[in-house]
């Protein structure tokens, strides 16, 4: 729907609404000006009021489970249509009553009150408050604290979304960062062997030079076109790990095998940048301890049951017992592709590590079917997320 028919459809609604409500005011009020003055006060207020909370408060709760998104909506909108009522009934007190009544109003029930409310520590039991007016006046406190209670509850409400909204898009920014770093640290080392390895072959193979030159530059550029993403294309960053995988292959020759298995159906899956990579990575430089034996990889990209699995398997030395809880030191590839996880799926148990030392180690992300619930908003960060 085009803007302009949004706009059309809305004012037509408040005209309509505002006109059905006034039908109710004018057995009271005997004047259709004043009817059709509440009426459209009424409505007026209400559609401010929902239009304030789904613009500058709804889209900060992204960050939020969609148990705790509709919760904190439901509760939201419910403050806030209270708030408009509230505001539509000062407005009806105005407009009906005589100057006299609302001048009585203004000054003694509200002096009233506040003296009722000061003095309740001081009441004995069963007696009245020794207000200056000679009584207590429960209505008017009890409407007077409903109004402080409501106002409160809306800034409590308000400040913990804010604070929660903060700090996601702090943590954010940080590992968009932190996945700059990565990408920085992947570009020197891995540059530098790749062209030694491809000059070592050009007179020895130059048609292999020649493939994997153009290899490299694919994945140069694809370093270069997603240096802001925070999810790309599926395709993509299997065509990005598969040329690692080749370069790598080339500079270790057979000592280094790598066997895939792809089952996956869509082609529009999108997943965080550079986590297939940086396991591929770990596993050769840190899995690889004795070089004079091969080390075999297996790459498992896998749908099943709505969900896809992406493993990387070695059998290179294992990780020793008390080296475990350094992997998740910040810094570390596993602990920043977890934190990624984390922002984007609100789940902690997306990487599992199975490994045994002198045996080898697996590696297994697991990405939930459907639309990352904390995704980016901004253009170059929306992509959707992984879409069974």
């Amino acid at each position: 729907m085009k803007g302009w028919q949004k706009i059309l459809l809305t004012g037509s609604a408040v005209l309509v609404g505002g006109a059905a409500l006034s039908l109710l005011f004018l057995p009271r009020v005997e004047r259709i000006d004043l009817a059709l003055t509440l009426g459209y006060i009424y409505v007026g207020a209400l559609f401010l009021a929902v239009l304030l909370v789904y613009r500058l408060i709804v889209p900060k709760l992204e960050i939020f489970s969609p148990v705790q998104q509709w919760l904190l909506k439901t509760l939201l909108y419910a403050m806030a249509l209270t708030g408009a009522f509230l505001f539509g009934l000062i407005v009806q007190t105005v407009l009906l009553l005589p100057p006299s009544t609302l001048t009585e109003i203004a000054i003694r029930q509200v002096w009233k009150t506040l003296v009722y409310l000061v003095s309740l520590p001081f009441r004995r039991e069963g007696g009245s408050a020794p207000g200056m007016f000679g009584g207590p006046v429960p209505a008017i406190a009890a409407s007077f604290l409903f109004v402080i209670l409501l106002i409160s509850l809306v800034s409590l409400v308000g400040s913990y979304v804010e604070i929660r909204w903060k700090e996601t898009r702090r943590q954010q920014a940080q590992q968009r960062a932190e996945l700059m770093a990565l990408r920085a640290q992947i570009e020197p080392h891995f540059l530098f062997n790749s062209l030694n390895t491809i000059a070592g072959l050009i007179r020895q193979d130059p048609p292999q030079a020649e493939r994997l030159l153009i290899r490299l530059s694919n994945m140069l550029r694809y370093l270069f076109h997603n240096a802001d993403q925070a999810l790309v294309e599926l395709r993509r960053e299997v065509e990005f790990t598969r040329g690692y995988a080749e370069l790598m292959q080339a500079r270790f020759g057979e000592m280094l095998q790598v066997e895939w298995e792809e089952r996956w159906s869509q082609e529009d899956y999108r997943v965080p940048a550079l986590i297939l990579q940086p396991l591929l990575e770990n596993a050769i430089r840190h899995g690889w301890e004795d070089r004079s034996r091969p080390l075999h990889l297996s790459i498992r990209i896998v749908e099943e049951d709505g969900q896809l699995f992406l493993t990387v398997q070695d059998d290179g030395r294992g990780i020793p017992p008390d080296r475990k809880k350094s992997l998740w030191r910040q810094g570390h590839a596993l602990d920043n592709i977890a934190e990624r996880l984390w922002l984007l799926y609100r789940r902690r148990d997306l990487v599992h590590i199975d490994s045994r030392e002198g045996e080898g180690t697996t590696v297994t992300i697991t990405l939930p079917a459907g639309r990352p619930i904390a995704h980016e908003t901004s253009a170059q960060h929306t992509g959707g997320g992984y879409r069974p």
